[in-house]
């Protein structure tokens, strides 16, 4: 087992890899002359642009695994805890219709669509988008005994749509003039998972981000 000094050497690469690509989007939203989209998405582009021509190395790979899976993480946590309990219990009842009709859709749709079609394939996706993404899915396939390849689908159907949500929502958000609570529930309620309802939320706006 390595020391904490050498855990941290290894980490360092990786860390201020990451650290770049963050200070890169963010120099690049502020020359944007509209604010349609934020840091935190112009960074996943610059992130996947430079992993299609040159994956992380044994030099910086421990560090952007410690960003990505640690840091992230802690990042979201301490949002959590700058929000008010009362905003968010009071925000919870109001989108809690909203969540209830969505998850009855999802699955009541997916339930019926799946008997005509693949029912392993559609509960996966049905769990993917309905619940909390890649999660959903891991905890559903072995229930279900999906076969791999409906798991890699389901999954890649899963964050591929997120990825395209994350982009396109604060434009179509702006486009139909929506406020930031209606912004804020929207996608509070339609994104899979935490990390793009944050990266959705906040590329809106402030207040559309805490609310989502």
């Amino acid at each position: 087992m390595r020391s904490i000094p050498a855990q941290i050497k290894s980490y360092a690469p990786g860390f201020a890899l990451a650290l770049v690509i963050a200070l890169l989007a963010k120099g690049i939203e502020a020359l944007l002359p509209f604010d349609v989209i934020g840091a935190s998405v112009i960074a996943m582009f610059i992130g996947m642009l430079i992993n299609g021509y040159r994956k992380p190395g044994k030099t910086t790979a421990p560090g952007v695994k410690f960003t990505a899976k640690k840091i992230l993480k802690f990042a979201i946590i301490l949002l959590g805890a700058s929000l008010n309990v009362t905003t968010i219990l009071n925000v919870g009842r109001m989108s809690l219709t909203v969540m209830l009709f969505t998850l009855l859709t999802c699955f009541g749709g997916g339930y019926f669509i799946g008997r005509a079609l693949d029912w392993k394939l559609s509960n996966l996706i049905s769990a993917g988008t309905g619940i909390c993404g890649g999660s959903a899915i891991a905890a559903v396939a072995p229930v279900i005994d999906a076969k791999d390849s409906d798991i890699a689908y389901a999954l890649s159907a899963t964050f591929l749509f997120d990825m395209a949500m994350i982009v396109l929502f604060p434009i179509m958000g702006r486009a139909m003039g929506l406020s930031d609570m209606a912004y804020g529930l929207w996608t509070g309620t339609a994104e899979n998972d935490t990390s793009s309802v944050v990266a959705a939320g906040y590329a809106f706006s402030e207040g559309a981000g805490d609310f989502a």
